[in-house]
């Protein structure tokens, strides 16, 4: 699978600790297409670095409120993406 990426997530993926080095490596390959990011995927791989991300929502997603953070909201952006179809 292939994954758009904008410029803010994807910096925010590579400078953040969501993610191990194996994972990292497939965002460190993306392609630049116009001003977005291309990143490959196996359909095992996404499944992981998604799963990865919705465990990392849960501890650090949400406010006292339970409304989204911030990082929340690049959590979810980054699951939404990362849907097997």
């Amino acid at each position: 699978m292939r994954i758009r990426l904008t410029p803010h997530l994807y910096e925010w993926v590579l400078k953040g600790n969501l993610l191990g080095e194996h994972e990292r490596c497939f965002f460190m390959k993306a392609n630049r297409s116009d001003k977005d990011y291309l990143v490959d995927l196996s359909d095992d791989d996404a499944d992981a670095i998604r799963d990865a991300c919705g465990e990392h929502l849960q501890r650090v997603g949400f406010d006292a409120d339970y409304g989204p953070t911030r990082e929340g909201r690049m959590l979810e952006e980054l699951v939404d993406l990362l849907l097997v179809r």
